[in-house]
């Protein structure tokens, strides 16, 4: 309404005359009125829970960079030119997928026009597909016959306005990269609520989202725990990290590496729930497709812990009792608020204090028995999975903080310091990294794994140059002009014996 309209506000509403009848759907001055829906989770009684977004709403461009197995490297940000205005950290993280193929496992494709991405994967050609509910001839009757479903799959689209957004955005010129860092660790975990028939336990006593401190989030880590997938009959300690086809080394490589870069690049992480928000409040994977469309409205200050909790938009999960046991809730670390909800889900949503019940905040309050349950299934698995790392003897090559927390999770304690106090708390710190022998040990084994390739690469160069290969091949290779950069590289390292131009990188596990 306008208040130039004055009473006569009716006038610039109406509708389509249809086979001589006015139809249902409403117009002002003749355009549509659309409005937008998103389902979030479902009903007990399996029905859709839909909710209206906001009129200026509009999706994302998300680009997918990397899937389960990816590559990354962390850099000290002088090192590079042109980052995004919110970096603030004095190293960043750049990630890319190392899958020849990329694997997508898209379990709510099966509605058309809900999972884009993997739509639009489906349409190309070259696509393998495996893994797959098989289809008899009646299913396959009633996909085909189906002519209005076929109209909601969504249409293709490119990467290509997003990556040009980015570049008038930063003012980069045609031929400079586009270098996008890690600004936020959103990973999803699994839940469930118990499962007697096939004998599974219960996962499910997160909320949407909890944010982890780094004892918490890698604790979460070193089990790769995950609950029940609709595709398979797995749960427990599955992920990849323990497999060995996957990882053929000593998983505390990883988790050291993990550490240093973690500290480097941000602390802490947030967590969306997949499958469950408790053990009633079934949301697949709802959740985890809707918390990007919200992190891209927050700014990268509004994104900040501290903040988060100084405004009352994170609660601090604590140890309580029940059924005379200790239920120690404090290892899922801080969870979302209504007041979260409120304001940042607002961003998306006409109505966001009805996405998320009460219940959903506080899954204990859809059964305390689960949740109480729940946990204890979490702390043992903390216990059985952390005794690995002593019967392989791996803890001995564990960074100080990952190998006090590693005792904690399988002994209680670490030299009488447990989970909750300052002093082991303190080791997960940038500053205390920095400052640390351990850290200058990795740096250290950096220097040396540089020393021993340029060595390697002056003698293969030296060879090549020596030996009976014709000389105009030589030549416009550029072997001598190569021979000397190399050499002078060796000459550099060898002669500094510092260790200042990898501070700031992850160093090496030292051996």
């Amino acid at each position: 309404y306008r208040d130039s309209w004055g009473s006569a506000w009716k006038e610039h509403f109406g509708v389509d005359i249809i086979n001589g009848v006015p139809g249902n759907e409403l117009k002002l001055d003749n355009r549509k009125l659309v409005s937008s829906f998103l389902r979030v989770g479902f009903g007990e009684d399996g029905s859709w829970r839909v909710f209206s977004l906001r009129k200026d709403f509009h999706p994302a461009t998300k680009t997918q960079m990397e899937d389960d197995i990816s590559a990354s490297v962390v850099v000290p940000n002088n090192r590079v030119k042109d980052l995004p205005d919110w970096v603030q950290e004095s190293s960043v993280k750049f990630v890319e997928n190392c899958e020849y193929r990329l694997f997508q496992r898209p379990d709510d494709a099966i509605h058309p026009g809900y999972d884009k991405q993997t739509e639009r994967d489906f349409a190309r050609g070259g696509v393998f597909f495996s893994n797959y509910h098989p289809l008899n001839t009646e299913e396959t009757r009633e996909i085909t016959e189906d002519f209005e479903g076929f109209g909601k799959f969504s249409p293709p689209r490119a990467v290509y306005l997003a990556e040009m957004a980015t570049r008038l955005h930063r003012r980069l010129p045609l031929g400079a990269p586009i270098l996008n860092p890690v600004g936020a660790v959103l990973p999803g975990r699994r839940n469930n609520p118990p499962d007697l028939k096939q004998n599974i336990q219960a996962l499910s006593v997160y909320n949407p989202v909890h944010y982890m401190e780094l004892p918490e989030l890698f604790m979460e880590f070193i089990c790769s725990m995950t609950g029940k997938s609709p595709s398979t009959t797995g749960a427990g300690s599955e992920g990849a990290l323990t497999k060995g086809p996957f990882n053929a080394l000593p998983p505390i490589y990883d988790l050291n590496n993990a550490l240093v870069s973690s500290l480097l690049t941000g602390e802490g992480a947030f967590l969306s729930s997949a499958g469950y928000v408790g053990p009633n409040c079934r949301v697949d994977h709802d959740v985890s497709l809707l918390i990007p469309e919200v992190w891209c409205r927050m700014h990268s200050d509004e994104r900040d812990f501290s903040a988060l909790v100084e405004n009352g938009c994170l609660e601090r999960m604590s140890d309580f009792e029940h059924g005379g046991k200790t239920v120690r809730a404090s290892r899922l670390g801080y969870r979302i608020t209504y007041r979260f909800v409120r304001i940042f889900f607002a961003r998306v949503f006409n109505y966001p204090q009805s996405v998320f019940t009460e219940e959903m905040l506080k899954p204990e309050l859809q059964d305390m028995d689960v949740f109480a349950a729940a946990m204890e299934n979490i702390v043992g698995t903390h216990e059985r999975v952390a005794n690995l790392y002593f019967e392989d003897g791996s803890v001995e090559q564990a960074c100080p903080p990952l190998k006090a927390l590693l005792h904690i999770m399988a002994k209680g304690d670490y030299e009488g310091l447990t989970l909750q106090d300052a002093e082991f708390r303190a080791l997960f710190t940038r500053e205390n990294m920095l400052s640390s022998d351990w850290y200058r040990a990795r740096l250290e084994a950096r220097r040396g794994v540089e020393t021993r390739l340029l060595e390697s690469h002056v003698d293969y160069l030296e060879q090549f140059v020596n030996s009976r290969a014709n000389d105009s091949v030589k030549a416009s290779l550029g072997l001598e002009d190569r021979l000397d950069s190399v050499r002078r590289k060796y000459r550099d390292i060898e002669a500094s014996k510092a260790v200042d131009p990898w501070f700031g990188t992850l160093g090496a596990q030292p051996m």
